[in-house]
């Protein structure tokens, strides 16, 4: 990832936006809607996707500030036996789980206080089965 201008990062990136639209339509229209509502009120300013933040800092550092240590143990596993497109099963994985909170958020504000508040719960409470994470 770190390579060339983080080039490797930014076509996972871009993988990962088309994966949310195929796997969780309902969830990346959302996300989308709220996107555009933002930038619609921040005077057109560029914002980038939503889900970049998090998912961006989530592959960087392969999910060792977001989950329990033994969760990111078998992600780090996985990822030695079966390849990087692990990150974005897992990454897809977990957007899955977080999907139908993220869907009660009316702006792009509340979604950022909203997902900080689940970073945290996952990190520090199992919000997240990881057992669920790996099927």
């Amino acid at each position: 990832y770190f390579a060339n201008n983080l080039r490797a990062l930014s076509v996972d990136m871009a993988v990962f936006r088309d994966l949310l639209r195929l796997k969780l339509p309902e969830l990346s229209q959302h996300l989308h809607h709220l996107q555009k509502v933002a930038n619609r009120e921040g005077g057109g300013s560029y914002e980038p996707p939503l889900t970049n933040v998090f998912t961006m800092q989530w592959f960087l550092t392969m999910f060792a500030t977001c989950l329990p240590h033994h969760t990111v143990l078998k992600i780090w596993d996985s990822v030695f036996f079966e390849g990087s497109e692990m990150l974005l099963r897992v990454a897809l994985a977990i957007w899955a789980k977080l999907g139908e909170r993220i869907e009660e958020c009316q702006t792009a504000d509340e979604f950022y206080s909203t997902m900080g508040c689940l970073t945290q719960e996952m990190l520090e409470h199992n919000l997240i089965d990881s057992n669920e994470l790996m099927q």
